[in-house]
């Protein structure tokens, strides 16, 4: 957990996340019971995550601060979702 780690990198494969969890061959219903749940997970963490741990650096593909990657992943979701639901596309990143 990046706010616990003197200097996290968190690496996401994207295509072999996606592959491993075969998302594409999921039910849409569970699939997006899944997210659900994982969300209100996510949700409590970071609610449960104090101000300055929300400022404490990460390295990814770029350095940010964890505050950054909750924000973005937000739009991540919101961009998969969409598709996964047939709405208007959400340009991410």
């Amino acid at each position: 957990m990046a706010q616990y780690e003197s200097n996290p990198v968190i690496i996401y494969q994207q295509d072999e996340w996606v592959r491993i969890n075969n998302y594409q061959l999921y039910p849409l219903e569970d699939l997006i019971q899944l997210w659900y749940l994982l969300n209100k997970q996510i949700c409590v963490i970071l609610n449960n995550t104090s101000k300055d741990n929300l400022q404490r650096s990460c390295q990814t593909e770029s350095l940010h601060i964890i505050e950054w990657l909750a924000k973005d992943y937000i739009k991540h979701m919101k961009h998969h979702l969409h598709q996964a639901l047939g709405l208007d596309p959400i340009a991410y990143p």
